[in-house]
């Protein structure tokens, strides 16, 4: 898959806060609870994202906490996702 500028323009806020907390360590059931959504909800925008960009941005860790960690690319994302939150705070 491509990436387009449009993927690139898509991502909401709550999709940067999700780059952003991913990046963090925290795991889609906190992430869900501080969004007020379900973590299936977080685990398909995680999805979505990757989906828009043309790239895995997680990999999964299987075991008994289900974990998820972001991929080299994911990170380079999440880094930019910080960055927008951070223009948007100040």
């Amino acid at each position: 898959m491509k990436k387009t500028n449009k993927a690139q323009n898509s991502l909401q806020q709550d999709d940067l806060v999700i780059l952003k907390w991913l990046a963090e360590d925290y795991m889609c059931k906190d992430i869900a609870e501080f969004l007020e959504m379900s973590a299936s909800s977080v685990s398909h925008r995680i999805s979505r994202i990757s989906k828009a960009y043309g790239f895995d941005i997680i990999e999964r860790k299987v075991d008994n906490k289900r974990r998820i960690k972001l991929t080299v690319k994911g990170k380079k994302l999440a880094n930019k996702a910080r960055k927008s939150i951070q223009a948007w705070e100040n």
